[in-house]
C-alpha cells in the first residue's frame, strides 16, 4: 500500500502542476510576450496556447481513468475478501485438527523461520488458529493467534493490530502477555518471535539490551513491521503451501 500512497501523492502533484499552468495563464503570458512581437512570434505563441489546452483535456481524461481504475480495484478487493472469508474460516477449522499446523507453516516461511527460536517452537506448538484482517484499502491489518492452554502464558489469544489514519499516521494496538514464572521467552538471549507482539516501528529497544542489540532492533523497526507484513501477505494467503514446505524441511533434517 505504501508505494500506492506515494504514487498517489506523485500523481496529485503532477496534476496540480498541470492545473497551475492553465491555458488561461499561458494565454495571459503569451499575450504580454507577443504585444510587441512579430506576426510569426505571435502565431507561435497562440499555437502553444492551443496545444497546452489540448494537453490539458487529454490529462483530465487520463486522471479520470486513473480514478476509475483505482475505484474498480478497491471494489474487486472488497468482493474478493467477502468470498475468501468463509473459505479462510473453513481452512482454519481443518487446520485446527492437524497437530502443530501453524508452527509448521511458520517454519515453512523462510522469513519467519529465521526469527523463531527453538524455545519459541515450544509455545507456538500450542497455536491452534491464526486469523488475519487485511485492510488493503487503507494499509492496516490485524493478526490474531489463538492458543490452547500452555505452560508459557495465560492468554488464549494474542492480537496485534496496525491502523493507518487519513493523514497517513500509523499506530499499533499491542497485546499484553502475562508470562508464567520463568517462562518469559522475550527475555531469552538471542531474541524471540514473541517480541514482535510488543513492537511497533519507532519504539526504542529495551533498556536491558546491550548497545549492539539495541541498535539492531532499532534498524529493524525503522524498516517497518516486516514480520506483520509477512504474516498478513505471505503466510495467511499461502498457509497450506507454507505448511507443506515446513513438512518438507523437517523431513530433510
Amino acid at each position: 500500500m505504501e508505494p500506492d500512497r506515494k504514487r498517489a501523492r506523485a500523481d496529485t502533484g503532477a496534476s496540480a502542476a498541470v492545473s497551475d499552468v492553465s491555458p488561461a495563464s499561458v494565454g495571459a503570458a503569451t499575450s504580454g510576450a507577443t504585444s510587441g512581437a512579430t506576426p510569426d512570434a505571435a502565431a507561435a505563441a497562440s499555437g502553444l496556447e492551443t496545444q497546452l489546452s489540448q494537453l490539458q483535456e487529454v490529462q483530465t481524461q487520463l486522471d479520470q481513468l486513473e480514478e476509475e481504475r483505482s475505484a474498480a480495484i478497491l471494489e474487486i478487493q472488497r468482493k474478493t475478501a467477502e468470498i475468501q472469508r468463509p473459505l479462510y474460516h473453513e481452512r482454519n477449522v481443518v487446520a485446527a485438527q492437524i497437530d502443530s499446523f501453524w508452527l509448521t507453516a511458520m517454519l515453512g516461511t523462510a522469513q519467519l523461520a529465521a526469527v523463531i527460536t527453538q524455545a519459541d517452537e515450544g509455545a507456538l506448538e500450542h497455536c491452534t488458529s491464526l486469523a488475519v484482517v487485511d485492510e488493503q484499502e487503507r494499509g492496516g491489518w490485524s493478526v490474531a493467534l489463538t492458543f490452547s492452554p500452555n505452560p508459557y502464558f495465560t492468554e488464549s489469544e494474542l492480537t496485534k493490530s496496525c491502523s493507518v489514519a487519513d493523514d497517513g499516521t500509523v499506530s499499533y494496538t499491542l497485546p499484553d502477555i502475562h508470562w508464567l514464572p520463568d517462562k518469559d521467552l522475550t527475555t531469552a538471549e538471542g531474541g524471540s518471535f514473541f517480541e514482535w507482539f510488543g513492537e511497533a516501528p519507532g519504539v526504542q529497544g529495551d533498556v536491558g539490551e546491550d548497545g549492539e542489540a539495541a541498535a539492531a532492533r532499532e534498524d529493524e523497526l525503522a524498516e517497518g513491521d516486516w514480520i506483520g507484513d509477512v504474516l498478513v501477505r505471505t503466510l495467511w494467503p499461502g498457509a497450506v503451501d507454507s505448511y507443506l514446505s515446513g513438512l518438507s524441511d523437517a523431513a530433510a533434517e
